[in-house]
């Protein structure tokens, strides 16, 4: 990431170039310095402000490839962290002062990060936001498990049996192989 810090006619300039590398970064530079005024202006899309509203929650949703009861409780998800983050442009959100105070003490907080990550993952791959703007990109993916947990998968000795022999009496070759 680069950062341009810059006086033109007088006032200071603080600018985040979108660029990864050094030439690219010089290129952005050069174009900020023909125009600064007009280098980003809200009419320019990658400049606009991105702010987590209906429509690109209903964007998102679109993209995936869940059920409609699954969609129903991310978008609840996600509107909230509309409620939470309060028209916070989402390249401006950051880990420790947004994210990590609103998950703290709240009920679902793993799902809710979840939510979040997933969303900030669609806004990389769709280009509207890049990683060293995605705040959740360190965040670990949470903790498997609890449904494996819950269930015994041992197979009772008496199925197994019942299986082998219904093997052999159908003339199986597999039927000996479950009684080792």
């Amino acid at each position: 990431m680069f950062v341009l810090y810059k006086q033109v006619s007088g006032r200071r300039w603080k600018k985040t170039l979108a660029a990864k590398t050094l030439l690219d970064a010089l290129v952005e530079l050069r174009r900020f310095e023909t125009d600064p005024a007009g280098y980003c202006h809200p009419e320019d899309a990658a400049c606009a402000r991105l702010v987590l509203d209906n429509a690109l929650v209903d964007a998102y949703l679109a993209s995936t490839q869940n059920t409609p009861r699954w969609r129903a409780y991310k978008r609840r998800l996600l509107l909230w962290w509309a409620t939470t983050l309060d028209g916070c442009d989402l390249r401006r959100v950051r880990l420790a002062k947004h994210v990590l105070p609103a998950l703290e003490g709240v009920a679902g907080a793993r799902h809710r990060r979840e939510a979040i990550k997933a969303l900030y993952s669609w806004l990389r791959k769709t280009g509207r936001v890049t990683l060293a703007e995605d705040p959740v990109a360190a965040l670990p993916v949470g903790k498997g498990g609890v449904a494996q947990l819950t269930r015994s998968k041992v197979v009772p000795r008496e199925h197994v049996l019942r299986v082998a022999e219904h093997l052999a009496q159908a003339g199986s070759r597999f039927g000996h192989a479950l009684a080792v």
